[in-house]
């Protein structure tokens, strides 16, 4: 809208972030919220959204100008952390500043049924939540405008706190869960197939920084970049600031092995090395626990026999999101967070690769006397060695290979 100067005013709006367990932390809940309001403002630098945001009383709040809103919208509600943010205006917090914003947002919808949801945190606030309803309510019948708590067309909340009033009707659900970084960093095992992003995905929601380790059919790490594991860790990185994608081709491990091993417990041999260079690499770069998209039984190696074959003198904790969920939760949680389509997308799994006729039920004893048959502790010394780290972040949407 043009000024009396013939200066343009751009339109503004104010985001209420409220957060999802924070509120239960106790003595640490600064902490908690300094990180969620951390993760806000870098969210929004890394989009190149004008405007900070900052904590208001178990609030975090920011205002932005109306041109990056829906932008804003979509950081904030796959934000790891945010229960729900409410999008509308900000004004004083006294009763005249009340009612006339409350006006406002009435004259523009004679006809409608709106309910009144209004909290007055600040105890203070010297008139009662339903006095001012019923004032409100006056404000609103004179617009044309019917109050109605059970079936309305819409709902305003008035959020009154000591240092401002919020007045929104948009509200939209986040993830919930707990800020990214709150909770260490983890190592998933990345497939690229559909469970172990969604793996990765619950461990940000609660709270883990998660870095990538991928097995790739190729025979140099370069040839990564392209693929859909690389548009899945740039998925994944919108969750988080950035994230670290390990690779390290397949070739190595097959040329020591093949022909030497047992095959009906060659799957679950090659998840052994594989772990083992996790664990390697989790003990070297300080993460926390070693994540995979393990889910009970879904396939022969992921019984529980083979699960605990395969995890044979790991010595990080190994944490498993999805061991629960049948595929169809999977499928609809991957869909949730927009990696499904990328998943489905054909693409040469190595486990496909070493697959048999495995055992339902391998013993320890039997992966130990196969992998006696190669120097395993050679080989996951030059498989290390062979590991490049191609780094994922939000600003350039790019990759860019790093040889460790």
């Amino acid at each position: 809208m043009s000024s009396e100067k013939g200066q343009v005013t751009v339109g503004q709006a104010t985001i209420v972030v409220h957060h999802a367990e924070i509120t239960l932390k106790g003595k640490n809940r600064n902490f908690f919220e300094h990180k969620l309001e951390e993760n806000i403002n870098e969210g929004m630098r890394n989009n190149l959204i004008s405007g900070g945001f900052a904590r208001q009383e178990s609030r975090i709040v920011g205002t932005i100008a109306s041109a990056d809103i829906e932008k804003a919208k979509h950081v904030l509600t796959t934000m790891p952390g945010i229960r729900y943010i409410g999008v509308g205006k900000q004004t004083r917090p006294e009763e005249q500043a009340i009612l006339d914003a409350a006006h406002e947002f009435f004259r523009t919808r004679s006809g409608k049924r709106v309910s009144l949801n209004t909290k007055r945190s600040w105890k203070e606030f010297p008139t009662k939540s339903p006095e001012l309803n019923r004032k409100m309510g006056e404000i609103a019948k004179q617009c044309g405008v019917a109050i109605d708590f059970e079936y309305p067309d819409v709902t305003l909340t008035i959020e009154i706190t000591s240092k401002a009033a919020y007045l929104y009707h948009e509200r939209i659900e986040g993830p919930g869960g707990l800020p990214v970084g709150v909770s260490g960093k983890v190592l998933c095992l990345f497939s690229g197939g559909i469970d172990s992003p969604a793996a990765a995905w619950l461990m940000m929601k609660r709270g883990c920084t998660v870095d990538l380790l991928h097995v790739h059919p190729f025979s140099t790490n370069s040839e990564v970049a392209g693929t859909k594991i690389e548009q899945l860790a740039k998925l994944l990185s919108t969750y988080q600031s950035s994230l670290k994608l390990y690779v390290l081709s397949y070739t190595m491990y097959d040329l020591v092995t093949q022909g030497k091993l047992d095959q009906d417990a060659s799957l679950v041999s090659f998840r052994n090395i594989m772990l083992r260079v996790a664990d390697e690499l989790a003990r070297k770069n300080k993460y926390r626990a070693i994540v995979t998209g393990d889910s009970i039984a879904q396939v022969a190696s992921q019984t529980l026999h083979n699960l605990a074959a395969a995890q044979d003198g790991i010595r990080t904790p190994i944490l498993r999101p999805v061991i629960t969920y049948d595929k169809e939760e999977i499928v609809r949680l991957a869909k949730h967070i927009g990696t499904y389509d990328e998943s489905i997308k054909p693409y040469k799994d190595c486990c496909s690769i070493v697959a048999g006729k495995a055992n339902i039920a391998t013993r320890k004893e039997h992966i130990r006397k196969n992998l006696e048959k190669v120097d395993a502790d050679s080989l996951i010394s030059n498989l290390l060695q062979e590991i490049s780290v191609i780094k994922v972040g939000k600003e350039e949407q790019e990759l860019e290979q790093v040889k460790e």
